[in-house]
């Protein structure tokens, strides 16, 4: 700001006058105004958004993944925004799921018109699951039906479990609660 006025050569400004003190004053807060503006634009890009941003894109698209770190946050996202109208192909649909952060493998029945997917590996809370299912609703086309099967167990494990099928029934447990049930 000193350089600024200098070539006017209207004003006294060495280190202890008061338009010195006056420039010092302004400057320190278009430093501040400057820091708040490229936060400001930092955050708009996904490419470089950190909180706010991130969080911004993701209640547009699902809900916030505080959970996972920034950069996967990133991924995501931008792996949701890449998808296209030619993307309901099976590898897009694999890319769809990446973007939840959901790794699966994808059975396509075609003459049914359905999708039976399966998780690779890992466990998912009653709430993930809910949301992966609910975005998949969304996202995927209205004409196929699909199945996102969770299931940790093996029907071997069933019947290991010395149960018989009267004993399962007299649970009264959903297939879900069951499959939970120790």
């Amino acid at each position: 700001m000193v350089r600024a006025f200098e070539p006017i050569g209207q004003y006294n400004i060495t280190n202890n006058s008061l338009i010195a003190k006056e420039l010092s004053c302004y400057a320190a807060e278009f430093d501040s105004i400057s820091t708040e503006i490229n936060r400001v634009i930092r955050e708009c890009l996904v490419i470089t958004a950190e909180n706010v941003g991130l969080e911004f894109y993701e209640k547009i698209v699902g809900s916030p993944r505080n959970d996972l770190s920034t950069g996967i946050r990133r991924e995501m996202l931008v792996g949701l925004m890449n998808l296209g109208v030619n993307d309901y192909t099976l590898s897009g649909i694999l890319r769809f799921f990446q973007s939840l952060n959901f790794d699966c493998n994808i059975l396509e029945r075609p003459h049914i018109f359905d999708l039976y997917i399966t998780p690779v590996s890992g466990t998912y809370t009653d709430t993930q699951k809910r949301y992966i299912i609910s975005r998949a609703k969304d996202f995927l086309p209205c004409h196929l039906s699909f199945t996102i099967d969770f299931r940790q167990i093996a029907w071997s494990d069933y019947d290991n479990s010395n149960r018989t099928f009267a004993q399962i029934d007299a649970m009264n447990l959903s297939w879900e609660q069951f499959e939970q049930f120790e």
